[in-house]
């Protein structure tokens, strides 16, 4: 009995809200001859069990915090002891960041981990690519550059995936583009070929939905994202010359949420594809 004893007296406040919920209850039914006592019965028990759930909650992260001091009083160095300190630290900022749907994933990771989750698309891939020069161009064309992970992906996707991407390209770079009968068209033979490569049905293009949207260079208002399937999104800005920053991926349903808002602002705003070649038919229908 004495073991039972020790384990029921850490839930005495939890005890005694179920046993004054079941005396209140009792003086309802006797004296009132109502059903409210079964209601009152019911929510005491569901608020102890609250109760009960908080404290093992609390014990936990208190045993955890107990556990943490104690390895790092173990560790005989100083230094050393100061350095665990602080990538601890910074561990708990970072998983606490997970925690609010939201991770920031290292430049040379980054390619990786946007293949990863475009291959896990089901339903749809909207994507804005910030084209800052020709470069960009050709790490998608030419297979051993930086992008032939993400052409082979975007192979693999299932038929009925639905994908569409607005590139963004600089309105004054004259290399890329010249006015044609007062409408900007596209020249570049790189950039030619990266629209081939992506409006090409699959297996041998990227089966996307193509729109272009002019913008001046020093606008930045618009980067480069990948959104998969309405729940996922996975921005980075660009450098030019191959350079980016972090990636930044987000599953926070609200944030996702204002990203694809974005997104259809642009592609209503866009223009398609077609009518940014001088000669409609160098591109497939």
């Amino acid at each position: 009995m004495r073991p039972l004893r020790n384990a029921l007296s850490h839930y005495v406040i939890e005890i005694t809200i179920v046993l004054l919920g079941a005396l209140i209850a009792t003086l309802e039914a006797v004296f009132a001859n109502r059903d409210v006592g079964l209601v009152v019965g019911f929510l005491s028990f569901l608020l102890a069990l609250s109760v009960v759930a908080i404290r093992q909650e609390l014990a936990t992260q208190v045993a955890d915090a107990i556990e943490e001091r104690k390895l790092l009083r173990s560790i005989p160095e100083t230094r050393w002891r100061l350095d665990a300190q602080l990538e601890l630290e910074e561990a708990y900022v970072r998983y606490i960041s997970w925690a609010g749907g939201t991770r920031r994933i290292e430049r040379d990771e980054s390619l990786a981990y946007e293949v990863r989750a475009l291959a896990n698309a089901a339903v749809s891939v909207r994507a804005i690519h910030l084209a800052a020069d020709v470069e960009s161009f050709r790490m998608w064309i030419e297979p051993h550059k930086k992008f032939h992970a993400m052409v082979d992906a975007y192979r693999r996707l299932p038929e009925a995936v639905q994908c569409r991407r607005i590139l963004v390209l600089n309105e004054a770079d004259e290399g890329i583009s010249a006015l044609h009968d007062g409408q900007r068209v596209i020249r570049d033979p790189m950039a030619l070929a990266f629209c081939k490569l992506q409006r090409s049905e699959r297996p041998d293009g990227l089966g996307v939905t193509l729109r272009v949207l002019w913008k001046p260079e020093s606008d930045r208002a618009v980067g480069d994202l990948l959104i998969i399937d309405g729940r996922e999104t996975c921005s980075i800005e660009s450098y030019g010359h191959g350079r980016f920053s972090d990636l930044e991926a987000c599953v926070t349903s609200a944030l996702v949420q204002r990203q694809i808002l974005l997104f259809e602002d642009l592609w209503t705003s866009a223009i398609p594809i077609e009518s940014c070649i001088e000669n409609g038919s160098q591109l497939p229908q």
